[in-house]
């Protein structure tokens, strides 16, 4: 089934080098509201030579193209109110949008334009806002809802990136310590997401249905200095 049997699991961690480009705008529209755009394009992306097996051209895995918009209004000197729309495009990307039908078709993994996860495209909403409680205590918190990339069919190969959940939730904040120095936090948590197969396992791999889940949760803190000199509402 593949077309370098010993390079398909098995081989610790590795990656290769990538590189993309991303341009962008950011402008005030009206004194309360301001706005951006934003485009990154496909990475081209080195081969993991030790996943050659398992991924396909070779094991080349190359991040798809993003593009999207936000807008931020401010309506008020401790209010700041934000929405965002992102566009991944994940069927651009051969490793990422290759179905693992090719599989059953006869295309061996790790071949030229072979198996992939089998992702949709995937559109993402976010909304967040910040409130400066005191000139030291800025408080924070968002949510997003990705639309679903994981087709049922594709359950199988994706026990390997179980990237299931939709719904996102974090806060977080920012406590101003001196002028020039502040400690920050998050905590972030998805959703636990069940994505049950139908017709993912065809009666000549044995049959049966692979249902994959998956949770997250994160939390994380930091300490910045400004060097120079302070200004007043340096925070954001």
């Amino acid at each position: 089934m593949s077309v370098a049997p010993d390079f398909v699991g098995n081989q610790g961690q590795h990656g290769g080098f990538g590189i993309s480009f991303t341009a962008g705008w950011t402008g005030t529209i009206t004194p309360w509201l301001s706005g951006g755009l934003s485009y990154r394009s496909k990475a081209w992306q080195q081969r993991i030579e030790q996943y050659r097996g398992l991924l396909p051209d070779g094991g080349r895995l190359e991040l798809p193209a993003i593009f999207g918009g936000a807008l931020e209004a401010r309506p008020s000197e401790s209010w700041r109110l934000a929405v965002e729309y992102q566009h991944y495009d994940y069927s651009g990307s051969n490793g990422f949008g290759n179905t693992i039908d090719l599989l059953f078709a006869g295309v061996p993994l790790g071949a030229k334009d072979g198996p992939g996860f089998g992702w949709r495209d995937q559109n993402v909403y976010k909304f967040g806002f910040q409130y400066l409680a005191t000139p030291q205590v800025t408080l924070r918190a968002g949510v997003s809802y990705a639309t679903s990339l994981l087709p049922r069919s594709q359950t199988l190969f994706n026990g390997l990136a179980p990237a299931t959940p939709q719904w996102n939730l974090g806060v977080g904040g920012t406590l101003g310590l001196t002028s020039n120095s502040e400690v920050s936090f998050v905590m972030a948590t998805t959703e636990h997401n069940t994505v049950r197969g139908k017709d993912s396992i065809p009666d000549a791999f044995g049959g049966g249905e692979a249902d994959i889940d998956f949770k997250c949760f994160n939390v994380g803190i930091s300490y910045g200095r400004r060097f120079g000199k302070s200004r007043a509402g340096a925070r954001s």
